[in-house]
């Protein structure tokens, strides 16, 4: 089925001249979906941070996708039942289209065409095509990571893959993939039992309470719960000490919270090297740390309390703590030939770009950088240390 390229009529003016009309590639990447009649849908593009245009392609309409497979059933948060097994959805249902492999098969197709259309990988130099697919990140956060619908999405987002990549090997082109992900997820806490962040810990909250406690006018914190907190900047020097003074004895008297570490003390905390499995909870706080952007301090909620204190529609389940749930994230090597491996030791994302370059010939000064090339990966010849 032809798939129709061409700028948002509603958007900035911006044309993909270089793309037109063309069927994408076969065998029809985004297409499949699920064996259910498609209809035409937009999708829209974001580059820089601006919505720069559309692209029409081919989407089903209203469908349910059920498979039994051995994951968790939909469950019930006490209030609404979070999930049905399946990822059904009515036509026209932009939401629902996000939490779905549909959004993954779109942007898949138009890769697929993008690679056809500007020739990538045909020139001497090779070509890098960066593909976010986020449909596995709006499945978690509306369902959690560990139901049926999270089955439902890698079930699709594989297959989707599989298209893509058969649409490369057509076009007879040398490929390597690079897969990984930029964080993990908590699944849904009334599924795993963990307690959910007692709402009285937001910024806003603690510094209404300290603002009547020390008669400080305005909002006194801003920021994040289980996070980075902010000081209010309008606060005097002396209401600056002791709001703070009061708003790290309460976070650290609450029984949800594990640790609160101050910029200051951040500050005086090497930055941490070596294998990122082993760093304790203050190496990973200070890993995170930004002198220009982060908080006055941090609050670090214990292990397994859920940084989201109230369920809502499309949003159950969170990631944004220290613990290894959401640290942790595949990386996945693949070339044709490439003998299959295991890494057993902890690797970083850090490490993909060194080991990309490593693949390709391109030198890169390893004191510049903070990842290494992974060594001992069939095709890949890492420099000399």
């Amino acid at each position: 089925m032809p798939a129709v390229f061409s700028s948002w009529a509603n958007g900035p003016e911006f044309r993909i001249d270089a793309i037109g009309e063309h069927e994408v590639p076969p065998p029809g990447i985004g297409e499949r979906n699920h064996g259910v009649k498609s209809r035409t849908i937009g999708v829209r593009l974001y580059a820089s941070d601006e919505c720069l245009g559309v692209a029409e392609h081919e989407i089903i309409e209203a469908h349910a996708l059920t498979v039994k497979t051995g994951c968790e059933a939909a469950m019930h948060d006490g209030r609404e039942t979070v999930g049905a097994g399946t990822l059904g959805r009515a036509a026209g249902d932009y939401d629902a289209f996000k939490e779905s492999p549909d959004w993954d098969g779109a942007t898949l197709a138009m890769a697929g065409a993008l690679v056809r259309d500007l020739k990538l990988g045909r020139g001497r130099a090779p070509d890098i095509l960066s593909v976010g697919l986020s449909a596995t990140d709006y499945v978690g956060h509306a369902y959690g990571s560990e139901g049926e619908e999270m089955c439902l999405q890698m079930f699709g987002l594989d297959r989707e893959l599989g298209d893509f990549f058969k649409a490369l090997d057509a076009m007879k082109l040398d490929y390597a993939v690079v897969l990984t992900a930029d964080h993990g997820v908590e699944d849904l806490a009334e599924r795993i039992g963990a307690p959910r962040a007692d709402p009285g810990l937001a910024p806003r909250a603690v510094g209404a309470e300290i603002a009547k406690t020390l008669g400080i006018q305005g909002p006194v914190l801003a920021g994040s719960l289980g996070g980075d907190v902010y000081l209010d900047p309008a606060l005097s020097g002396a209401e600056r000490t002791r709001a703070e003074a009061e708003a790290l004895r309460l976070y650290r008297a609450h029984p949800q919270v594990e640790a609160v570490v101050t910029k200051a003390e951040l500050e005086k905390i090497p930055v941490p090297t070596g294998s990122p499995d082993r760093w304790t909870l203050l190496q990973r706080a200070r890993a995170s740390f930004d002198p220009q952007r982060s908080g006055d301090f941090v609050v670090l909620l214990k292990k397994g309390v859920s940084l989201l204190p109230k369920p809502g529609k499309g949003d159950v389940a969170t990631h944004g703590s220290p613990w290894d749930y959401d640290r942790r994230v595949p990386i996945l090597f693949w070339r044709a030939g490439m003998e299959p491996q295991t890494r057993e030791e902890a690797v970083d994302t850090a490490d993909i770009m060194p080991t990309i370059a490593a693949m390709i010939g391109i030198p890169v000064d390893a004191g510049s950088i903070d990842g290494r090339c992974l060594a001992g990966i069939s095709g890949i010849s890492c420099p000399a240390p």
